[in-house]
């Protein structure tokens, strides 16, 4: 048995949720697919509004709300702002698009396709830092009041303020390190994961968590996982590791787990009283007094927002562009927790409401009251939703009766003898209708052998890890060969033989190394099938 609380689909889409974002309060704003940007507002009850739905015409990578406005980045004509009434107020074009953006002062601080770092402004006027400053390709960033802090391509992470570089931390290591994860603490101060490669002699990739405060090393620890995401109550700062765990970072060398999940952690968030972490296709929770609980989701829930003072909104897709997109969720965080079977946790986003029961004059139409009148009273009052009561039992019992009981003797079958077959065969055809005919035909024809389906998983391949230290990989299933289209089940198997996914396709993230897939094919005739792709992750140019 788990705890939840009780969850409801706040919005059905009509295509994948991408981007989710909100005010805080009740402003709320999500991108179906790729480029349809939705805005609403949450009435008194805890619903949506009827939202306003906008074609942007270009390929959303963020959304962002600063004050009462929605800042959108795309991938080709660059910044919009809108109201949250989905009214467009400025277009901002630039040349790389957007492909990380932020809040930063009275503008955004964006990340452009070239790695640019650029401030943009509501009148689109636009200054480039990189040029300005110096700076090589940037990876990610983050803003802190009047500093933004960035992670350049190597390493480096800089504290930017408008007019000057105010602090610079140099990669360390002689073959150049990664930062998997950053972020603030309560405090104001900077935590940050950095893995090194040949540091030390005999240490290849040592992981270390290191604290600074006013651009001070205040502390510096080795740990045994990736920091993923941060997350903060303004009291109290909480990590999120790519093992599962969650852990309260309370001092210099002071790190005390708060929850496990099981698998990586892909967003961290504190509202409510409680710690909120989204891993794999669940929402782990866990309150003040330590009580943990578990909501799940029809997809891998990657956005969690916060609205009001107790209200979560989250959405996420499982990356299979084959199924139906998934809901909008939403839950009070104030509400009596229940405590179910896991079993049941699925139950709010599979209940689709009742489905509607046709009628015979429905599901025939009033042109075949020719095929209604074949049917005997009883019959057409069950078709059309009625009872027809204890008659109806009475009959059945009776069928059943009749089919225990013994069948009348019959006179034994003579068979012909050898040569005598086909002409008593021919004596029937001659007699019989030609639709008879027709199927003793096809009865008596020579089918083709039904051949087994043959998996195909695709060619072995050698892909470059993303400056992450990890790779996108897409494994595809759909060259496999089924004359008769009568594949029912597909299956892909790590080595361990764990099963990852049951579609044709299924995208994963790997880290560096070499890795083996079993795709397992199975027919309508009960055969399974096997093909093996192995897919080798090589570390991708620095340069």
């Amino acid at each position: 048995m788990v705890h939840t609380f009780p969850v409801g689909a706040l919005v059905r889409p009509n295509a994948k949720v991408r981007q989710l974002g909100s005010d805080g309060t009740d402003s709320l704003v999500w991108v179906e697919g790729h480029s349809t940007c939705c805005f609403a507002s949450m009435d008194d009850n805890g619903g949506v509004i009827e939202p306003i739905i906008v074609a942007h015409g270009h390929r959303v990578t963020t959304v962002k709300h600063l004050g009462n406005e929605v800042v959108v980045g795309d991938e080709t004509q660059g910044v919009t702002w809108y109201s949250t009434k989905g009214e467009v107020l400025a277009t901002c074009s630039l040349d790389a698009g957007v492909l990380l953006m932020d809040a930063w002062g009275s503008g955004v601080a964006v990340v452009d396709g070239l790695g640019q770092l650029l401030v943009v402004q509501r009148d689109c006027s636009v200054e480039n830092l990189t040029v300005r400053f110096d700076l090589e390709e940037c990876t990610a960033l983050l803003p802190s009041n009047d500093s933004l802090y960035v992670i350049g391509q190597s390493g480096r992470v800089q504290r930017l303020l408008v007019d000057r570089v105010a602090w610079t931390r140099s990669p360390r290591g002689h073959h150049g390190e990664r930062i998997t994860g950053f972020g603030l603490d309560a405090f104001g101060g900077l935590v940050l994961a950095r893995e090194g490669h040949a540091l030390v002699g005999g240490e290849e990739e040592p992981i270390e968590l290191e604290r600074w405060v006013e651009d001070r090393l205040v502390s510096r620890q080795d740990i045994d996982a990736r920091l993923l995401v941060t997350a903060s109550d303004g009291t109290r700062t909480y990590l999120g590791f790519d093992d599962g765990t969650v852990r309260e970072f309370s001092g210099e060398h002071m790190l005390s787990e708060v929850l496990s999940t099981g698998h990586p952690v892909f967003s961290l968030l504190v509202h409510g009283g409680h710690v909120l972490a989204s891993s794999w296709f669940y929402i782990h929770g866990v309150d003040g007094d330590g009580q943990a609980w578990r909501l799940e989701h029809q997809g891998m829930p990657t956005h969690l927002v916060p609205l009001g003072e107790d209200v979560l909104v989250f959405a996420g897709d499982d990356q299979n562009d084959y199924t139906a997109p998934e809901p909008i969720g939403t839950c009070r965080l104030t509400d009596e927790r229940q405590e179910v079977d896991p079993t049941e946790l699925s139950s709010w986003f599979e209940a689709d409401g009742p489905s509607k029961q046709l009628t015979a004059e429905e599901l025939y139409g009033e042109e075949d009251e020719a095929v209604l009148s074949l049917l005997s009273d009883d019959e057409q009052a069950s078709m059309s939703g009625t009872d027809a009561g204890e008659d109806v039992l009475t009959d059945l019992l009776a069928d059943l009766a009749a089919d225990e009981a013994p069948s009348p003797a019959t006179e034994p079958v003579v068979v012909p003898e050898e040569g005598m077959l086909m002409p008593a065969l021919d004596g029937t055809l001659d007699a019989a209708d030609p639709g008879d005919v027709d199927l003793l035909a096809t009865l008596s024809a020579v089918h083709e052998t039904v051949e087994a389906p043959r998996a195909n998983a695709g060619d072995d391949r050698t892909v470059e890890a993303d400056e992450d230290g990890t790779a996108k990989v897409l494994l595809d299933g759909r060259g496999t060969h089924d004359p008769h289209g009568l594949v029912t089940a597909w299956s892909w198997l790590d080595a361990k033989e764990r099963e990852l996914a049951t579609t044709a396709q299924v995208e994963l993230r790997l880290p560096i190394g070499v890795f083996a897939f079993d795709l397992r094919v199975l027919d309508a005739n009960g055969i399974w099938t096997t093909d093996r792709v192995t897919v080798r992750v090589e570390t991708g140019s620095t340069s």
